[in-house]
């Protein structure tokens, strides 16, 4: 999609201002690393007032999927410069319904509305934040072959982001029910989490194949 010059200049400079995001927070109960809304905020806002940038954002739509256990909210973001405004962005937040204890989740819709905030930021203006330290980082590391060797080494942890995702594509369109699907997306749900944490666009693959699935699932009933 093209953006107007005003915008576009504008958001080149946001990116100058910000760089890169330290993934500073844990999640203690599936032990991962991230980048809060908050951390994106802080790096973000003093650049978007400097760089004279606005983002607006809207809700187009939400609903139940996957047998009641996601809430899907999809929102429109704008951007502005100078009086200038590009056309609107659509993106879509996910949350699970569901807690820890097995309960409903009432601000199910709010992290819908920050985590689409938070990966259209990223997302927009290409901000890095880094690989965090956890317990797949020691796999994803490239084997040393000799001192000698100084030949580039693959990115051995998106290879294996991107066999997860096929493998999860798989499985996905395999399975024949709501409930089948809801149960594999409480089973995956700390990879899924650490997934879109590390690499949103393989996460963002899987994510948009639950939600197919569901679409199938909800029409099949309806």
């Amino acid at each position: 999609m093209t953006m107007p010059k005003e915008v576009t200049d504008a958001v080149l400079k946001v990116m100058q201002e910000v760089g890169y995001i330290k993934k500073a927070s844990t999640n203690e109960f599936h032990n991962y690393k991230y980048a809060s809304i908050e951390a994106v905020l802080e790096k973000v806002q003093p650049a978007l007032v400097k760089c004279g940038l606005t983002i607006t954002q809207s809700e187009v739509s939400h609903a139940i999927i996957a047998d009641g256990a996601l809430m899907e909210a999809v929102y429109e973001f704008t951007l502005s410069a100078n009086g200038t405004q590009s056309a609107a962005i659509r993106q879509t937040g996910l949350a699970s319904l569901r807690n820890t204890k097995g309960g409903y989740d009432d601000k199910a819709l709010n992290k819908c509305h920050t985590a689409a905030r938070k990966y259209f930021i990223l997302g927009v203006f290409q901000i890095p934040t880094g690989l965090a330290e956890d317990p797949d980082a020691e796999e994803d590391k490239p084997k040393n072959k000799g001192a000698g060797n100084n030949q580039p080494q693959e990115d051995t942890g998106l290879a294996a982001a991107k066999a997860f995702v096929r493998r999860s594509v798989k499985e996905i369109g395999a399975l024949t029910s709501a409930t089948a699907l809801a149960e594999w997306k409480a089973k995956m749900d700390g990879h899924l989490a650490r997934l879109m944490e590390r690499y949103p666009d393989e996460g963002a693959a899987v994510m948009s194949a639950l939600m197919a699935q569901a679409q199938s699932f909800k029409a099949a009933a309806e």
